[in-house]
């Protein structure tokens, strides 16, 4: 039986799919939550969340994801507790 993602890991899986696609560019809040189905007040919260936690930093608009790899086992262990 497939569980269904949380907001918080597809925010991650998005932020992580679309800096690799474009890591140029820097993307909004409004951006990762249209690709996600999020909110940008939620998509807010979550990045806070992601930088208190050591996973990126940020600064204005530029997202910098510090380890993709740690990332990714955040999500995993977020979806595994659920």
């Amino acid at each position: 039986m497939k569980i269904a993602k949380t907001v918080i890991n597809r925010i991650i899986e998005s932020l992580v799919f679309l800096k690799h696609r474009q890591p140029d560019y820097q993307w909004t809040r409004r951006e990762i939550g249209e690709f996600c189905g999020a909110t940008t007040e939620t998509v807010t919260r979550v990045l806070t969340k992601l930088e208190t936690a050591g996973l990126i930093t940020k600064d204005g608009r530029d997202i910098n994801i510090l380890d993709v790899h740690k990332l990714l086992e955040f999500s995993e262990d977020l979806e595994l507790s659920n």
